[in-house]
């Protein structure tokens, strides 16, 4: 990061502080014309706080952890990085649907106790290949058709929904999606509308040897139906990189079952997303210097132009 801002020094002043380090961050935030934010919340007071900021820009495509509405009436701009992380993440999710599948925690555990020899002949009955998979893609953004490209490579048959019919072949009403898939693979935004979109009904609907992949945002599962769903056999596994809480909590139920392989909310976390963030973030900042619209802005203040107080 510090090679990469090197030659912006004479122009860009970056500081930093940790997610959970109020008083950096409060120090900092009144002096700041720029949040490049990761996953701390962005509240309407931290706003109220900040008399020179004129852009908080998300090192990421979600935007539920900034209080957008706040950020509009103060004039200050709200802008994402839709697609940056769109590799890592799909890489990501490929990685818990194979070890779901395969059943790659437990077989680990095994492995190191010394166990394993011979083979459990339950593996034969129990553990799928991708390619003889359908794969059912729960929104169709950047990351989706990421995740396309890799399983379809590997010989599986995909399928898609999104909010709205979008005439491809591959589209279907989400009910139908989750009943006909082997994979469920979730890549939307959280919003009202997607909050608990896959309910206990849902869930229910899933075929009971099929796998559950979330790397988008935890709420969007009902984790408790889910929980049920795992510890009943409805569902043989799921691959989770995100939780209705963050950090999990030590007495989450997940923690307790066999058939989850958890991830702590990084299948963006690769030094190529960062380079990639770090060339947006500095693309952005060089339009607000030089009075240029800014890029992917979502509250409509492509040119902010708050009074700076001194």
């Amino acid at each position: 990061m510090l090679d990469f801002l090197g030659p912006h020094a004479d122009w860009l002043d970056v500081r930093y502080c940790g997610e959970d380090d109020d008083d950096t961050f409060y120090r900092e935030l009144r002096e700041a014309e720029v949040i490049w934010h990761v996953l701390r919340p962005i509240s309407a007071s931290d706003l109220e706080r900040a008399p020179r900021l004129r852009l908080v820009h998300k090192l990421g495509a979600g935007v539920n952890t900034i209080d957008v509405e706040a950020a509009t009436a103060l004039g200050i701009a709200v802008a994402n990085m839709p697609g940056a992380n769109a590799p890592s993440v799909a890489e990501g999710a490929v990685l818990l649907m194979l070890a779901a599948l395969r059943r790659l925690t437990a077989l680990d555990r095994a492995t190191r106790r010394g166990a394993g020899w011979p083979a459990d002949p339950a593996l034969a009955e129990t553990v799928r290949d991708i390619g003889g998979c359908t794969v059912g893609l729960v929104g169709y953004g950047n990351v989706a058709q990421h995740v396309e490209t890799i399983v379809a490579a590997m010989g599986a048959t995909v399928v898609h929904t999104s909010t709205g019919d979008d005439g491809s072949p591959g589209w279907r009403p989400l009910r139908e999606l989750v009943a006909a898939s082997d994979i469920v693979s979730l890549h939307l935004p959280l919003t009202e509308a997607t909050s608990n979109l896959l309910d206990a009904d849902a869930l229910a609907a899933m075929k009971p040897d099929a796998v559950l992949v979330n790397t988008s945002r935890g709420p969007i599962v009902d984790e408790a139906a889910l929980v049920d769903a795992l510890r009943s056999g409805r569902l043989a596994a799921a691959g989770l990189d995100v939780f209705a809480i963050e950090p999990l909590p030590p007495d989450n139920p997940l923690l307790a079952l066999d058939n989850v392989v958890l991830t702590p909310h990084v299948t963006w976390y690769t030094v190529d997303t960062m380079r990639r963030y770090l060339a947006h973030g500095v693309d952005n900042c060089e339009r607000l210097r030089d009075g240029r619209e800014l890029a992917h802005v979502v509250n409509g203040i492509v040119v902010p132009n708050r009074p700076v107080i001194r």
